[in-house]
């Protein structure tokens, strides 16, 4: 396994070293131990609640030969071909209680090329969630772990998967402890405290490792007052960098709502936020407000919509989804302030979702099929997030099918550039047999920058066939083409993998 962290023992530093760490390490190391703590605290408390869980252990192999045309993502003068051979070892291990659920999934991916054994590389991909009670109805945690590869720069060569060579290509390990407390205040109020710690990794060296720490406090009655409800609100959140300088976050705010019946409400928000990053703006602080309201006219129709003001402009959101027999819509608009950590801390998988609200089950693994969410982030800073999307699927009795588009602003913060992106994905899937699988998919992403345009095209096919009750089998070609703003962006890849998963 690649070395994540790279904090050299204690034995080899000298005094003077030791004397010259700066006050933000001594923050970050306070947050490191606490967050050690949390863990060790867990264990102990979880033991009753181990025992009490029903577990699940799953594991499986994975062996497959993969023809690729241009290993080397190059121009179209220069490929390179290979066919790759991968041996994945995976274990699922699930775990479900009253007082506990946890979720881990590993894999071991590794690749061997037969032109080239220079090119052979091994990766650990981990992906991990922990809900737990400590204390009956008063002290819980949250955890969760993601061992994964990505890209860090669009302006590199990026690839779909691990098969392709390349030279930019980061371990990325993101972990996150939360445990919080909740309690009453007298008998109307209802109060929850939690501390948070994540941190962020990366192998690669040209990429800033990060952690943060940060405490919220929410206050809000036990029951409705009649159609009325409040919650007041209060958080704050130090980022700290690697040789860079440090972020904040705080906030304060009251939100107060009301039901005019079971199927209309409205609520508004009113706080004030206080950062500290990177920026152009004379102040990213400010007072801060929205107005909103829901309708849910049935069971299977709901929408809500909100409109406010925070110190970068007039803000926005909409959230609408219907649920028919056979066929899904969606829509959303959001808003917010992120960053590059921000994305790789959260989860970058999402669920496929059939019309029926169920997942789609992939069935070469016969669990969740997921897709891939990671957009490169041209500049490591802060900044404002505009995002909308829009999606529809149907389903009949041996075929299901959907559409969503999406549309992306990055304004950065830092130096003012603004990046768009625009996408689609066309998916359908074919239920051919009791044992039998074909589906198909077709993905288009556009980004637009200052100074170029990047188009990104993928298309895949694939058979798979159910052997038995332990064994799977596939076929699947793909296609990726890149169109960048120059000849090392540019380039075309085609793959035909043949499979077999055996599980335990």
């Amino acid at each position: 396994m690649r070395e994540i962290l790279t904090y050299p023992p204690l034995r080899e530093l000298d005094w003077q070293n030791i004397t010259m760490l700066t006050h933000h390490r001594c923050v970050r190391r306070h947050y490191q131990q606490a967050a050690f703590c949390a863990v060790a605290i867990m264990v102990m408390l979880l033991s009753s609640s181990v025992h009490a869980a029903q577990w699940s252990v799953a594991p499986s192999l994975t062996v497959s030969e993969t023809y690729i045309d241009n290993v080397r993502l190059s121009s179209n003068s220069d490929k390179q071909s290979d066919l790759v051979t991968q041996i994945n070892p995976s274990v699922a291990l699930t775990g479900n209680g009253k007082n506990l659920t946890l979720s881990l999934r590993y894999n071991l991916q590794n690749l061997v090329y037969l032109d080239e054994p220079s090119r052979n590389n091994s990766y650990h991909q981990l992906r991990s969630s922990l809900n737990a009670t400590l204390l009956p109805q008063r002290l819980f945690i949250d955890a969760s772990t993601s061992l994964s590869q990505q890209v860090l720069s669009p302006d590199d060569k990026v690839s779909i998967g691990n098969l392709g060579v390349v030279s930019n290509r980061s371990d990325v390990l993101s972990t996150r402890v939360s445990p919080y407390l909740r309690s009453r205040l007298g008998e109307n109020l209802q109060t929850e405290i939690r501390y948070s710690y994540d941190n962020v990794s990366y192998s690669d060296s040209s990429a800033l490792n990060s952690s943060s720490g940060g405490l919220s406090v929410n206050l809000r009655p036990n029951r409705a007052l009649g159609s009325w409800s409040w919650q007041l609100n209060w958080q704050q959140r130090e980022i700290y960098y690697d040789d860079r300088a440090d972020e904040r976050r705080e906030s304060a705010s009251l939100r107060v709502s009301y039901q005019v019946s079971a199927r209309i409400g409205f609520n508004g928000v009113a706080g004030i936020e206080n950062n500290k990053y990177s920026s152009q703006r004379a102040s990213p602080r400010g007072e801060y407000w929205n107005l909103g309201a829901n309708w849910r006219p049935s069971s299977r129709t709901n929408l809500s919509a909100t409109a406010g003001e925070r110190f970068f402009g007039r803000t926005w959101s909409l959230n609408f989804a219907h649920q028919a027999r056979r066929h899904n819509w969606g829509l959303s608009y959001a808003e917010s302030i992120s960053s590059r950590r921000a994305l790789q801390s959260e989860i970058r998988e999402l669920l496929l979702i059939d019309p029926d609200g169920n997942p789609v089950i992939d069935p070469d693994t016969l669990e969740p099929r997921l897709f891939s969410v990671a957009f490169p982030v041209s500049f490591n800073q802060v900044f404002i997030r505009k995002t909308a999307t829009a999606n529809w699927g149907m389903r009949t009795k041996k075929t299901t099918s959907g559409i969503s588009v999406f549309t992306e602003q990055r304004s950065f913060e830092g130096n003012g550039v603004v990046d768009e992106i625009f996408g689609s994905t066309l998916r359908w899937s074919w239920q051919v047999s009791r044992k039998n699988q074909f589906s198909t998919s077709m993905t288009w992403r556009k980004t637009l920058r200052e100074d170029n345009d990047d188009i990104f095209r993928v298309a895949s096919a694939s058979l798979s066939q159910r052997i038995n009750k332990s064994a799977s089998a596939s076929i699947s070609l793909r296609r990726l083409q890149r169109v960048g703003d120059s000849i090392n962006n540019t380039y075309t890849s085609n793959t035909i993998t043949a499979s077999l998963r055996i599980s335990w």
